[in-house]
């Protein structure tokens, strides 16, 4: 069996994952509340990102779970001309099964960002990491009002496994939670 060990960075064409740690606090705080009112309304974990005490607490949380193997959390990095990196949204594995061999990826990206492939190429590069690490299967879970989110597991050939009725509420109303899985055996 491999080891399940994700690399602390994943270069793809457009975009690089780099392992997050509390140096990244200011950029990714000032990324988050920059765009706030939109983020918090999928991403319930930012609510308790106020200030930038707040992340660097999560951001020492993260590393710590990496060191662990139970969670990867990375930054999607833009790349462009002169090497800048600038971070415009993240992405992770987590719900780690070693036993079973199963994880599930999450991400969000700014608003700026959005509609320019990045988290569909930042996942696809993710994917074929846990592929490589030996995972076997990997799930995506979105809410079903979330269209862009949705488009990144049926851009990619997941499979829609479930939907679990009106687990979610987003903005006080209930919404579906819709599960997609791939498996390192299906066709790529």
């Amino acid at each position: 069996m491999t080891s399940m060990v994700l690399p602390n960075e994943l270069i793809s064409e457009h975009v690089a994952l780099v392992a997050l740690t509390v140096d990244h606090a200011e950029e990714m705080f000032a990324l988050i509340d920059g765009d706030r009112e939109r983020l918090v309304r999928t991403q319930v974990a930012f609510r308790k990102i106020r200030t930038l005490d707040d992340e660097v607490a999560d951001l020492d949380k993260k590393e710590k779970t990496r060191a662990e193997g139970t969670v990867y959390a990375f930054g999607i990095a833009l790349l462009e001309e002169h090497d800048s990196r600038r971070l415009v949204g993240g992405c992770g594995v987590f719900n780690i099964s070693r036993e079973h061999r199963t994880c599930e990826l999450g991400y969000w990206i700014a608003g700026e960002f959005e509609g320019r492939g990045l988290v569909t190429e930042a996942i696809a590069a993710l994917e074929r990491a846990c592929f490589e690490a030996g995972f076997h299967r990997i799930e995506i879970r979105c809410s079903s009002h979330n269209e862009r989110s949705l488009g990144i597991p049926q851009r990619l050939a997941y499979q829609l496994d479930g939907r679990r009725r009106d687990a979610w509420v987003v903005d006080g109303a209930r919404h579906d939670d819709l599960i997609f899985s791939k498996l390192g055996t299906d066709p790529r």
